[in-house]
């Protein structure tokens, strides 16, 4: 049956009703939109100026910074001339020079006066402005010029960018005037010529100084207009919120009470009595008729209801009649279904011996399922205890890229968490650039071959993987997956660096203190007569302080390697380790003076007693403690602390130096390694490396232990040496 809906064409349907309702929310649409787009306006006009404004003036103080900087580097290249064969170079400084110069006072005069004025314009005989169109500034930079109390500030910069110039100029003059005498071999005159160029060159870095102040003072200027224009395009944008919002909440507070009266009135209110109706007619009422005169589609429903309810009761009538007939029927069939069901149950009591047999075949498939269960699973539990136990990292994957194993050992390498599912994919881009895990996945796959891929660098670790496909062992040979393994060889790496670094630093290091040593023997073979008393003492000095140099780095390899063949003889007596740190803190007090450095003592509130070890030894590890201390701290200073422990004596060094990354502390006690921030890379000028390695080997020789008890970088950096008491 098809019910074609009733097409109510009055005035007063619904929609038209609420149709005022649908145009106040678009009047209130429109008026949020509007308002909307008029601070934008505002904000957009805003941001313009300070683009217009502010950027150009920037640009064009960086710029006069960076010629200005040009120049003073060109100067300095030709002052730092000193050989007449290198006169040629001068004028290719010298033109940089005046490049510089004139590319500084292009962009100053643009700060004057603006890049648009005829003033500028005119400038320096009409040159600022050609060079500005040469380099095709004229569209692509409009300058506004500086405010007017920042032109003073602009004016003094020029001036003092001129005394730098002219005396830029006369020092460049006196330098060529140098060489060319230096070359004629008139060192006299040469002489007289290279001081004048100092002097000059002492002025000129006066007035680049000046020029600097003043210049960094009108770039702290124009920031604070630029900060200043920031905050009142910000005052600006919060003001617009803060109006759109206050037009939200009323329009929708007043669209809101609308529509629900509306609502209720025109259509609610109908609705309940109808639903009213409803509501009767369940309950049985047969003859329930409702009234709804609203002259719309609930008065139209209203209706179809009324001829609904009374068709439904002529229809109930009928329906009894029926049902009576019917029911005399049945009582006949059920008659003859009670003799059916007699039949049946003779059936089933032969069908019940049949059940008990298959009762007993299923008890016994059970029974091997259940063992074989029983079986497969303690299988897998031996499985995943032997891949947990694997110190590789382990991950079985489907060729959907999948990981549906992994243990513990990836779980740690990794750093993620056990519980998280994870895909090929997942763990490729959590190694970056540095390794396309899936593209070599693919590889291997593709070619049904074991893939080994080394020196694979992930989170300051060197790793090794290998690649196997996972074949089906029947002809098909389809691939259904593959396994993948991590090693971390870090350690590994560490090792073979070590081992190579050996000759490079025994080699380097021995070849700075061996080289001072000739070169300054050198020198007094050839001009000791022409030495004067200063400088003879100088180079002997120098010598002096190589060798000693010298003999420390051979004694660093001497003493690592009778230790690591055990060679050392250790003369352990009593020791005050109170008095000893006093004089190795006095020994070192000038250093951390120099570096204007702290350095402080503290005593433990209990008594400490004396540690039972070797004098020299215990003195040299403290020494290397605390000369790494200095090495590495620029500010703040170094603490020494004195502590008493069940068996023995602690000796805590604390700094605030540079600290140590929590990845490379393992590897600090190596061979070669520093005590600095980065493990793997070395500086020169901090030693062999090998004072934690020797110091280690020397505490553990005389039974005590040396160590690393916190470092954070930037923070600094806590080692604790403790040794044996002396048994009471």
């Amino acid at each position: 049956m098809t019910i074609n809906s009733p097409q109510n064409k009055s005035f007063f349907g619904i929609q038209w009703k609420l149709a005022p309702f649908y145009i106040s929310l678009t009047f209130f649409v429109i008026c949020i939109v509007g308002t909307q787009i008029f601070e934008l306006n505002r904000i957009r006009s805003s941001a313009d100026n300070i683009t217009k404004t502010n950027v150009p003036v920037v640009r064009s103080l960086q710029e006069s910074l960076s010629a200005a900087v040009e120049g003073q580097t060109a100067l300095e290249s030709v002052l730092d001339i000193d050989d007449p064969k290198k006169i040629p170079d001068v004028s290719g400084y010298v033109r940089v020079f005046s490049e510089s110069t004139d590319r500084f006072n292009m962009f100053m005069a643009a700060l004057m006066w603006g890049s648009e004025t005829d003033a500028f314009k005119n400038s320096s005989g009409g040159k600022n402005y050609d060079q500005w169109i040469k380099l095709g500034l004229r569209d692509e930079l409009v300058v506004d010029g500086v405010m007017k109390g920042d032109s003073q500030i602009t004016g003094e910069i020029n001036l003092y960018y001129t005394g730098f110039v002219n005396n830029a100029e006369d020092a460049i003059k006196h330098r060529l005037n140098f060489l060319n005498l230096k070359k004629e071999n008139r060192n006299i005159a040469s002489e007289q010529e290279k001081q004048k160029s100092k002097i000059s060159i002492d002025k000129a870095r006066e007035f680049t100084e000046l020029a600097n102040i003043k210049m960094r003072e009108l770039i702290s200027r124009t920031n604070d207009s630029i900060e200043k224009s920031t905050r009142a395009l910000d005052e600006t944008e919060q003001e617009a919120r803060r109006r759109l919002v206050l037009i939200s909440v009323i329009g929708s507070i007043f669209f809101s009470l609308g529509t629900i009266l509306s609502v209720r009135q025109f259509i609610l209110n109908p609705l309940y009595k109808l639903v009213s109706a409803v509501e009767e007619f369940g309950k049985g009422k047969l003859d329930t008729v409702t009234h709804i005169n609203t002259n719309d589609e609930l008065e139209t429903l209203a209706n179809a209801f009324n001829g609904m309810v009374k068709s439904i009761s002529q229809y109930t009538i009928g329906l009894e009649a029926k049902i009576k007939d019917r029911t005399q029927e049945l009582d006949k069939k059920l008659v003859d279904l009670e003799e059916t069901k007699k039949a049946m149950i003779n059936l089933l009591e032969d069908d019940k011996i049949l059940e008990e047999k298959l009762a007993v075949q299923m008890k016994n498939v059970e029974q091997q399922v259940v063992e074989r269960t029983k079986e497969l699973n303690e299988e897998k539990a031996r499985l995943l205890a032997s891949i947990n136990s694997l110190s590789l990292g382990f991950i079985i994957a489907n060729v959907d890229d999948t990981i549906f194993l992994k243990n513990h050992a990836l779980v740690d390498l990794l750093g993620i968490n056990e519980d998280k599912e994870l895909t090929v994919g997942d763990v490729s881009k959590m190694m970056g650039e540095s390794f396309d895990l899936k593209d070599q996945v693919k590889k291997c796959l593709e070619g049904e071959r074991v893939c080994e891929i080394n020196e694979i660098f992930f989170n300051k670790k060197s790793l090794r993987a290998i690649i196997a496909p996972i074949l089906l062992a029947d002809e098909s040979k389809n691939k259904i997956g593959y396994v993948i393994l991590l090693e971390d060889i870090t350690e590994r790496k560490v090792t073979e660096r070590s081992r190579e670094e050996f000759f490079a630093v025994a080699s380097h290091e021995l070849r700075t203190p061996l080289t001072a040593i000739r070169g300054n023997a050198d020198m007094m073979l050839d001009y000791w007569a022409k030495l004067d008393e200063e400088k003879k003492k100088n180079m002997i000095h120098n010598i002096h302080t190589a060798s000693k140099s010298l003999i420390g780095i051979v004694n660093d390899f001497l003493d690592m390697s009778r230790l690591e063949q055990g060679k050392i003889v250790f003369d352990s007596k009593p020791i005050d380790l109170v008095r000893m740190i006093n004089q190795v803190v006095q020994e070192t007090e000038q250093l951390t003076k120099n570096k204007k450095l702290s350095l402080e003592f503290k005593l433990s509130d209990k008594a400490v007693p004396e540690a039972f070890a070797d004098v020299e030894r215990t003195r040299q590890i403290i020494n290397n403690l605390l000369g790494n201390a200095i090495n590495y701290t620029e500010k703040g200073g170094i603490t020494i602390s004195l502590q008493a422990r069940e068996g023995f004596a602690d000796v805590i060094i604390e700094d605030t130096g540079k600290g140590v990354s929590k990845e490379n502390q393992s590897l600090l006690f190596r061979k070669f390694q520093q005590a600095g921030e980065k493990i793997l890379t070395r500086d020169s000028s901090k030693g062999t490396g090998l004072g934690l390695y020797i110091s280690k080997l020397l505490a553990e020789e005389m039974g005590g232990t040396i160590e690393l008890v916190k470092s954070d970088l930037g923070e600094g950096s806590t080692f604790r040496l403790s040794l044996p008491v002396v048994v009471a």
